[in-house]
């Protein structure tokens, strides 16, 4: 994460594909060890979802 993090912030990629990447990493960390209580509204999921569509479609137009 902190690789892509910085990858990010070199401006090599969209930063808020590194945002949502972290907020998900965070959120699997409380889910997994309930350290503290998990919570996710369906609205954020689906902003999750579609900022990660995009990411995979920036990814494929760069390879290809």
């Amino acid at each position: 994460m902190s690789e892509f993090s910085k990858f990010a912030k070199l401006g090599n990629i969209d930063p808020s594909y590194s945002e949502t990447l972290g907020d998900l990493s965070r959120s699997k960390n409380e889910a997994r060890y309930h350290k503290r209580p998990f919570s996710l509204e369906e609205s954020e999921a689906q902003e999750n979802i579609i900022t990660l569509k995009e990411l995979a479609e920036d990814v494929r137009r760069s390879i290809l």
